[in-house]
């Protein structure tokens, strides 16, 4: 969950970055810039309370499987199996 709102967020990041360098490219003054960032960020605050509340609060995933079989392999070790009886 926590990784969707780390995307959702470098990607908004990313589209500011990009707004800002054009308009600075532009030599748009600053009082110009701050009113797009402001309305940009009240552009954004719908959208942002409609993703935030898409996102599930539980995975998937399985999460009830051993995490290395070989630890369960009584027979030989796997160092044995790499290095040969010493």
């Amino acid at each position: 969950m926590l990784a969707r709102y780390a995307g959702f967020y470098k990607g908004v990041q990313s589209l500011g970055a990009a707004v800002a360098w054009q308009l600075d490219a532009q030599n748009v003054s600053l009082m110009t810039q701050v009113i797009v960032n402001w309305v940009l960020f009240n552009l954004a605050i719908p959208f942002t309370c409609y993703v935030t509340s898409r996102i599930k609060d539980s995975s998937d995933e399985v999460v009830d499987r051993p995490a290395d079989d070989w630890l369960m392999d009584t027979r030989t070790s796997k160092l044995d199996d790499y290095y040969g009886e010493l």
